[in-house]
This record gives C-alpha cells, sequence and structure tokens, in this order.
C-alpha cells in the first residue's frame, strides 16, 4: 500500500461511494504475521461491513474483542488464521451478521496443539442474536462443551452450516434442523460422539448437501429421504446405518456426489439402481455390501471417483471400460477371481490417480502400467504371477506383496 495514493484505490480496500468511508476490507492470505493487538488502527475502521482476514498467521492469538466495534459488519472470516482461545462474546453481538467464518483455527507445535473454541453460553448468544445469519461455518472449532439443544434455535434465514471435526458430543435432533425452512447445505461430519437416528419426517426441504459422515448415527435410513429430490451431496460414510438402502433413494436423481460406505447395511443392492443418478461424479459403497452387478452395459459419462470394497464382487464390472475421467478406484476386499480383462488397462488413461485392487483372487500377469498420472497402485494379495510390474515414474506409492511375482526388482 502507498501512503501517498488514496487508500480507496488500494488493494482489498473498498469504500463508500458518497461518504468515502471504508466498507470492505480483503486481507485474505497477505501474509500477515504476529498477535492481532487492540491498538492495531484496523479497528478505527468503524464502518466496516466486510472483514476477511482468511490466511494469515496471528500466531496462536486470541480473536479481539474490539471487533465488537464493528456494528454495521455483515461478513466476517477469520479462518485459517492460527487464532486460538475461546471465541469473545462481543461476536455473537455482531447482530448484522449474515456470514459468519471462524473455521480451521488452531496452532500445532512440537509439545502441543490448541485450538478455537466456542462454549456453550457464546454459542446459545450466536443463535439467539444473529437472527439474520445465512452461513456459519465452525469446522474444527472445539465445540465439545456445545449442547446439541442449541441447534434447536438457528436462525430460519440460515442457508449454509458447516461444523465438522468439532467435538460435537450427544444426542442431536436433526428434525429441528432439517425444519430450517432455507437450509441448502449441512456439514455435521467427523464429530463421531454424536449420536442419534434420522428422523422419518420433514424430509422435505432444500437441501442440497447433507454430509453425516463418521458421526454415530444409526438405524436405519428413512423412506422419507427420497422425498429430499434437491440433494446434490449425500455423504453418510461410517455411520452406524443398519437393515436396507431404502428403494426411495434411487428417487434423487439429482445427486453428483454418493457416500453410503463403511455401514452395515443388510440385503442385496442391484448396481442398476445407481444408472438413475444420471450426473454421479463419486460414488462410494462398501463394507460387506450384497452388490449385484449384471451384464447390461451401464454408462456413467461423469464418474470419477468409484468406491467398491467389500462390495463381494466376483468380476470386473464391464461399465468400467467406458469411463472416461476416473480419477480414483477402489475394488479391494472383494472375491474377484481368475486374471485381468485386456480392456482394463486401458481405462481413463490420462486421468486415473488411485488404483486399489488388493486383497482379491487375481491370477495372471500384470502388464507394463501406462497411466499418465497414477499416484498409487495398491496389487497386494492376490495371486499374480510373472514378472514384477514397473510402476509409472508419477507413482509414489505401490504395494505388490503376498503375490507369486518373478525376478529382480527393477
Amino acid at each position: 500500500w502507498n501512503k501517498s495514493v488514496d487508500c480507496c484505490s488500494w488493494d482489498g480496500v473498498t469504500c463508500d461511494s458518497v461518504t468515502g468511508n471504508v466498507v470492505s476490507l480483503d486481507l485474505a492470505c497477505s501474509r500477515l504475521r504476529g498477535p492481532l493487538h487492540s491498538n492495531s488502527s484496523l479497528f478505527l475502521l468503524r464502518h466496516l461491513q466486510n472483514l476477511n482476514l482468511f490466511g494469515n498467521d496471528f500466531a496462536g492469538s486470541r480473536i479481539s474483542p474490539n471487533l465488537g466495534a464493528f456494528a454495521g459488519l455483515t461478513h466476517l472470516n477469520l479462518s485459517s488464521s492460527c487464532f486460538t482461545g475461546t471465541v469473545p462474546r462481543e461476536i455473537p453481538c455482531l447482530s448484522k451478521l449474515v456470514s459468519l467464518d471462524l473455521s480451521v483455527n488452531y496452532v500445532d507445535t512440537a509439545y502441543s496443539s490448541s485450538s478455537l473454541r466456542l462454549e456453550n453460553p457464546i454459542f446459545t448468544m450466536l443463535v439467539q442474536n444473529l437472527t439474520t445469519l445465512r452461513k456459519l461455518v465452525l469446522d474444527e472449532v472445539d465445540m465439545s462443551m456445545v449442547s446439541p439443544k442449541s441447534f434447536a434455535n438457528l436462525s430460519s434465514s440460515l442457508t449454509y452450516l458447516s461444523a465438522s471435526y468439532c467435538s460435537l458430543g450427544g444426542v442431536l435432533f436433526l428434525d429441528t434442523v432439517f425444519r430450517l425452512p432455507s437450509l441448502t447445505h449441512l456439514d455435521l461430519s467427523a464429530n463421531d460422539d454424536m449420536s442419534r437416528t434420522l428422523p422419518t419426517s420433514n424430509w422435505t426441504g432444500p437441501l442440497k448437501y447433507l454430509s453425516l459422515s463418521y458421526t454415530n448415527f444409526s438405524g436405519e435410513i428413512p423412506d422419507s429421504i427420497g422425498n429430499m429430490e434437491s440433494l446434490i451431496v449425500l455423504e453418510l460414510s461410517g455411520c452406524g446405518f443398519t437393515g436396507h438402502i431404502p428403494s426411495s433413494m434411487w428417487n434423487l436423481k439429482q445427486l453428483q456426489i454418493l457416500y453410503l460406505d463403511w455401514n452395515n447395511f443388510s440385503g442385496v443392492v442391484e448396481f442398476e439402481n445407481f444408472t438413475n443418478f444420471k450426473y454421479l461424479r463419486e460414488l462410494g459403497v462398501s463394507h460387506e455390501l450384497n452388490l449385484i452387478y449384471d451384464a447390461p452395459k451401464y454408462t456413467f459419462p461423469k464418474l470419477e471417483v468409484l468406491w467398491l470394497s467389500s462390495c463381494n464382487l466376483t468380476k470386473f464390472p464391464y461399465f468400467l471400460s467406458s469411463l472416461k475421467r476416473l480419477t480414483h478406484l477402489d475394488l479391494s476386499f472383494n472375491r474377484i477371481s481368475g486374471e485381468i480383462p485386456r480392456w482394463f488397462w486401458g481405462i481413463s488413461h490420462d486421468t486415473l490417480e488411485y488404483l486399489d485392487l488388493s486383497n482379491n483372487l487375481l491370477e495372471g500377469g500384470v502388464p507394463q502400467l501406462h497411466w499418465k498420472r497414477l499416484s498409487s497402485i495398491f496389487l497386494d494379495n492376490n495371486a499374480f504371477q510373472g514378472p514384477l510390474p514397473m510402476p509409472p515414474s508419477s507413482t509414489s506409492n505401490f504395494r505388490a506383496y503376498n503375490n507369486n511375482f518373478t525376478g529382480e526388482i527393477p
């Protein structure tokens, strides 16, 4: 910044066209280092409406209570900036906030780790006072002391709520969250002490993104999930869900990302059902699921990620031969036997980065691998024979033990 030039022309600075007051300050990724002191000139900008401090290093300092002076603030982003300590009570007093991002704030050293903490009284104030809030991002903020009951008072204007890796615990009544009339994005993943069954009603909102992966939700997935026809992303990996995958799920025709892996589903699932998802880009189903694949030539023209580990497959699905965009493929821990078909070695030639064929019953030789971007390949625990294959130069992770390969290591 050049002090001889009007500050309103500086990068990241926006001024009101009438009053000339600074109303927006974007200092994202500006390499700011050290504590944010209470006498900083920043706090003289009393007309700020937008403050973005994302991606700086405030060296484990606390969020300054002086931020409460910005009474007109509508957008506040303090994410990924190495703040620690407790969120001050001045933050929930910023009653005009529309967007608040406090995510990913922690400091790791060789001896200790500390993160930003949000305590129950402050969170309660936040959900009660910020009645116009539309976006709330709290990923990796320590919320272990927050009661899930507080979520019942979230603003009806909220469209985006993300609170993954927050150490949330207890019973969360999702039906109160689903009742929010404008909510389109909900991420509560990786809170492994959070438990509850899914509600059987209120699955009719505008939700487009739902992630409950790696929580302790359990029970059956209700048929009413099929009513959420706006869903684009559904992530339910690593929970305790049981029973059958409801047939109503195949009605979610807008799905682009679907993860159901590492649950305890029972029954049989016909792979043909997934062809209802014409826009599917990522699919994960695994953990002793009985997946039936028959002969029809399914097509998934947009598929990029496919996890089919532990699905009791006995052969390579032929639709793989038509995939052009695949980056990740996991067929491990199945019962696929015999030699790998020749067509398989040419799938997604220009895009494949990750391939796991381990823990099957595969035999025969492995030709030279020509995938240009392959970084990880796992062939271990099969019955392959012949010369040990040479991985591409792009490969950094290669496993081939417990086979019958011969010759010298290249």
